[in-house]
């Protein structure tokens, strides 16, 4: 069975409530990841902005998190797990690949209107999207 690849070293779709000018950092929307295997709904969480797993080309509804290092975490839905965090700069970022079990970390997020780029120009670019209409659960 094959999970979205969802980390950056692996590795939502997008609509903004608010634009976003060129080299702003996006808050909210839908991004598609490059490998158009996940769609990653962006949302502030506290200070941080967080990108929640909405969609994945072959999750299963109900699939848990089993690849994870840690044991506590296993038993963990992967539909609507946070797999990227970020400041709302764009600064300090991290994704976990739940395909992989692996977090890549200090990266930084950029973007505009259309993208997000994750760590740069050897990083990924996701584009924006609609919402899925099949979400997962």
């Amino acid at each position: 069975m094959r999970q979205p690849s969802i980390a950056l070293a692996a590795a939502a779709i997008f609509v903004l409530n608010a634009p976003a000018s060129a080299g702003q950092t996006p808050e909210s929307g839908y991004f598609l990841t490059q490998d158009k295997t996940g769609i990653v709904k962006l949302e502030p969480c506290g200070s941080n902005i967080c990108g929640i797993l909405v969609w994945g080309q072959d999750l299963k509804d109900g699939e848990l998190d089993r690849g994870n290092p840690n044991p506590a975490r296993r038993s963990r839905p992967i539909c609507g797990m946070a797999v990227l965090q970020f400041a709302r700069s764009g600064d300090n970022a991290s994704a976990y690949d739940p395909a992989t079990g692996k977090t890549e970390r200090g990266f930084k997020v950029t973007g505009d209107a259309s993208k997000l780029l994750l760590g740069g120009s050897d990083g990924e670019t996701w584009v924006k999207t609609s919402q899925p209409s099949q979400p997962c659960r």
